[in-house]
C-alpha cells in the first residue's frame, strides 16, 4: 500500500490535483481523456500537457466543453456517477465529494439540496475533476494520505452571485478542521472542488517520517510570482521499529482533560466502565495541582479513531469539563492471543504475549482470577500466582 503526501503550498484545485496525480499514474493522461467518452459528455475533451511554472515542470489538465447555461442539479449528477462504467470505489468517492459540495452550497444559500441548481457543481470540468481524481487515486492504491497546511490566498473573487471574499464561503466551510494560511498571493488559490476532494480524503495533518519515492506537480491555470502548482509525493511511512522484531503497530487517539471542580468519586468505576463501553482502550487518572494551588485530576483516555467522537461526547456530558485536548499517537504492541490456563481452581483466562526475542509470556486476567477466587474462597493473589506457575 502507498502513502500520498499532499503539499498545497500554492493551494489546491481540482485540475491541479488531477495534473499531479496524472504524473504518478502510468497512462494517467489516457485515463482522463477517456472520461468524457465514458460519461457521454458531448463535445467535451480533456487535454494533458507539460508546462513550466516559475522554472518547475508541471502537468496541466484542461477540460474543454461547449458553453452552456444549463445548471445540473445534484440528482442529475449523482445519476451520472451511478451509471458510469467505473468501480464501486470510484463511484463511492465521487458521490461523497459531490454530496459534500451540494450540502455546503445548500447551507450557504439556505435552500434544500434537492432544489439546488448551481453552476459550480454542475460544470462539466468539476464533474471530470472529481471522477478523474477518484479513478487515479484508485490506481495508486493509497492506504494513508498526509497533508501539509493549505494555502488559500486572499482578497476578493468574482462569483455568479457577485464579489466574494477569499477563501470563498464554500471553500471556507469545506476547510473546517484543516490547517490553513493565506500566503502572500492575492488570488483564489484553493477552490471549492479542491477543498471538497481534500476533505473527503482520510488525511492526517501530523508529521510522520515519510520516505518519498516519486514526486509530481500539477499546474494551476494562472501564473504568479511563485510556482502556481500542487506538489504530491508517493512513498512510504518510515518506521523506526527494528525489522527483526514482531512488534505490531497502529495509531490511537489520546484524549485529555484537567478537571478541578468535581468530586473524584464521580470519576470512579461506573464512569470508567462506561468509557470502556464507549470504545476506550485505556483510562487513567493522575492527581495534579493546577493554578492557584487547586487540586485537580488529569483524565486521559486512549481509543481508536472510530470511537473518538463518542468518547469525547461522553466525557463532556458526564464530567464538569468544558474542553479537552486530543491528538493521535503511534503505538507499538507485542502480539498477543487469548488463552486459558488450567489450575486446581478451574480455568483462568490469560493473554499469551510473544516477546521480540521470540519468548512467550503469559499474563493472567485479573477479573478471571477474581471470579475463581470468590468461587473457591481464596485470595486473588493465590489464584494469580498459581496461574503463572502453571503456564
Amino acid at each position: 500500500m502507498n502513502v500520498l503526501k499532499i503539499m498545497p503550498f500554492s493551494g489546491i484545485s481540482g485540475d491541479m490535483f488531477l495534473g499531479a496525480l496524472t504524473e504518478l499514474v502510468p497512462d494517467g493522461d489516457q485515463l482522463l481523456q477517456q472520461i468524457a467518452v465514458d460519461l457521454n459528455l458531448q463535445n467535451t475533451t480533456v487535454s494533458v500537457q507539460k508546462v513550466t511554472k516559475c522554472g518547475i515542470s508541471a502537468t496541466k489538465v484542461e477540460i474543454n466543453s461547449p458553453p452552456t447555461t444549463d445548471h445540473r442539479d445534484i440528482n442529475n449528477i449523482l445519476s451520472l456517477i451511478q451509471n458510469c462504467p467505473y468501480s464501486d470505489q470510484v463511484k463511492a468517492f465521487s458521490t461523497k465529494v459531490i454530496k459534500l459540495l451540494g450540502a455546503v452550497e445548500a447551507q450557504i444559500h439556505n435552500v434544500p439540496i434537492e432544489k439546488l441548481h448551481f453552476h459550480e457543481i454542475g460544470a462539466v470540468d468539476t464533474i471530470i475533476d472529481i471522477i478523474g481524481a477518484a479513478i487515479l487515486l484508485e490506481k495508486l492504491n493509497i492506504s494513508t494520505v498526509m497533508c501539509g497546511p493549505v494555502c488559500t490566498g486572499f482578497g476578493m473573487v468574482k462569483c455568479e452571485h457577485g464579489p466574494m471574499p477569499i477563501p470563498a464561503p464554500a471553500t471556507m466551510e469545506l476547510l473546517k478542521n484543516i490547517p490553513t494560511y493565506q500566503g502572500k498571493i492575492e488570488a483564489e488559490l484553493t477552490t471549492p472542488t479542491g477543498a471538497a476532494i481534500l476533505s473527503c480524503l482520510e488525511q492526517t495533518f501530523c508529521d510522520k517520517e515519510f520516505v518519498a519515492q516519486k514526486i509530481s506537480y500539477g499546474a494551476g491555470f494562472k501564473d504568479f510570482s511563485s510556482p502556481n502548482c500542487l506538489r504530491l509525493a508517493l512513498g512510504k511511512i518510515h518506521s523506526k521499529t527494528p525489522t527483526n522484531t514482531n512488534l505490531e503497530q497502529d495509531e490511537i487517539c489520546v484524549i485529555q482533560s484537567n478537571i478541578d471542580d468535581m468530586s473524584s468519586e464521580l470519576l470512579g468505576s461506573d464512569f470508567q466502565n462506561e468509557l470502556f463501553n464507549q470504545g476506550a482502550l485505556d483510562v487513567s487518572l493522575t492527581p495534579m495541582t493546577m493554578k492557584k494551588g487547586r487540586a485537580a485530576i488529569k483524565l486521559e483516555v486512549q481509543c481508536h479513531k472510530e470511537f473518538q467522537a463518542q468518547v469525547i461526547n461522553y466525557i463532556l456530558t458526564n464530567t464538569s469539563a468544558i474542553g479537552l485536548r486530543h491528538y493521535f499517537a503511534s503505538r507499538v504492541k507485542l502480539p498477543r492471543t487469548k488463552v486459558s490456563v488450567e489450575t486446581k481452581y478451574g480455568q483462568v483466562k490469560a493473554k499469551k504475549v510473544i516477546l521480540p526475542t521470540g519468548n512467550i509470556r503469559i499474563i493472567p486476567e485479573f477479573e478471571s482470577c477474581k471470579a475463581q477466587a470468590l468461587q473457591h474462597n481464596v485470595s486473588v493473589i493465590d489464584v494469580y500466582r498459581l496461574a503463572l506457575t502453571t503456564c
